[in-house]
């Protein structure tokens, strides 16, 4: 089982003058901490035109311009894979974040019909795939779109459910057209066994073949025990026949921010850290539970790779590196770096060395 997380704000980071450092102090790159820890699956996501603006729920919002695009995935897998790691491409097929609540398509596809997106599907994943083959970085695993329970692009699987699962159809045609050997990955969410049934009838009904199925499963979002989200896992795997992915998880090591006026998502929505389980919101605890967690993913036997979110996503003063321009970092207390500056790697880091 491969265990690592999303490196994709690493370059950008660095950028914006942020900087990580080992345990003793001593400044690295981010991904040469994270190697000699057994981190070996690196998690990159590449959304359209990064910096268009989307508007949610009557306000505007864009992610940083320059970033998390194509080219800046192409850098940062070829850094990954230098690193020896197994590499998970995230397509958001968006400008913006999407998860079950906003699935926007990207702003250059606003006015397409059906056919027509189909089309850009294809040729986006194509042309991301043989970008990364180019450049010598082809995947092991690449998932279409994110969280995408109920819908994609605006294509809803309840009210068009042939449209929805022909977007999906045409990308995986995409990518085993350049690399035939990259698993391709869905990747849902809410482990609500009653969604996921549906889901996996309607890809039987209009013969969707995909390789892997990815799940989000964290304990503050769930309130589920490790052991109640390592059945979710096996039944997951058992009833789609196809080994699993967990796709998103995290666990604080503080419910602190770094900065003075700001407060972390856990804390904001009042979330309890580890579901039903106490572990506590320490650096002893993240590491206990991660462990305990990874293991009892990999005694699923269903379980092929876990990717953390976010373990690097340290937050920057002035709100330079945040979730959207203008906004702060919300989940600076998920990653396994201080507050030092350079902010130094955690003893939890240990977890994905032994577990």
């Amino acid at each position: 089982m491969k265990v690592g997380g999303d490196i994709t704000y690493r370059r950008m980071t660095m950028a914006f003058g942020g900087r990580w450092a080992n345990q003793a102090g001593q400044e690295m790159d981010v991904l040469d901490i994270l190697a000699v820890k057994g981190f070996n699956l690196a998690r990159i996501r590449i959304y359209n035109q990064p910096g268009n603006v989307v508007n949610y729920n009557g306000t505007d919002y864009r992610l940083q311009p320059g970033w998390q695009d194509l080219a800046d995935a192409v850098e940062n897998a070829k850094a990954a894979r230098a690193r020896d790691m197994t590499l998970f491409i995230s397509l958001h097929y968006s400008d913006f974040w999407t998860n079950p609540a906003i699935q926007r398509r990207p702003n250059a596809w606003a006015d397409y019909d059906q056919a027509q997106l189909e089309q850009a599907t294809y040729d986006f994943a194509h042309n991301v795939m043989g970008a990364l083959k180019d450049a010598g970085v082809t995947p092991e695993y690449i998932s279409l779109g994110n969280e995408i329970n109920n819908e994609i692009m605006d294509v809803g699987r309840s009210s068009d459910p042939s449209g929805y699962y022909g977007l999906l159809e045409q990308g995986m045609q995409a990518v085993r057209a350049v690399s035939p050997s990259t698993q391709t990955v869905i990747h849902l969410t809410d482990p609500d066994r009653g969604v996921y049934t549906s889901w996996l009838d309607g890809a039987s009904t209009y013969g969707l073949e995909y390789d892997v199925m990815g799940i989000s499963l964290y304990p503050f979002w769930t309130d589920m025990s490790i052991s109640q989200m390592a059945d979710f896992a096996t039944w997951a795997g058992e009833q789609s026949h196809k080994p699993v992915m967990v796709c998103e998880v995290g666990y604080p090591w503080t419910l602190q921010t770094q900065h003075a006026g700001e407060i972390t998502m856990i804390v904001a929505k009042g979330l309890k850290p580890g579901g039903p389980e106490n572990y506590g919101a320490t650096e002893a605890g993240q590491l206990r539970y991660m462990r305990e967690y990874f293991r009892a993913m990999y005694n699923t036997g269903k379980v092929v790779g876990i990717a953390y979110w976010d373990p690097i996503w340290i937050d920057l003063d002035g709100h330079a590196n945040g979730w959207v321009v203008g906004d702060d970092v919300e989940v600076e207390d998920t990653t396994f770096f201080d507050y030092q500056d350079p902010h130094r790697a955690l003893s939890s880091l240990d977890a994905f060395n032994i577990w």
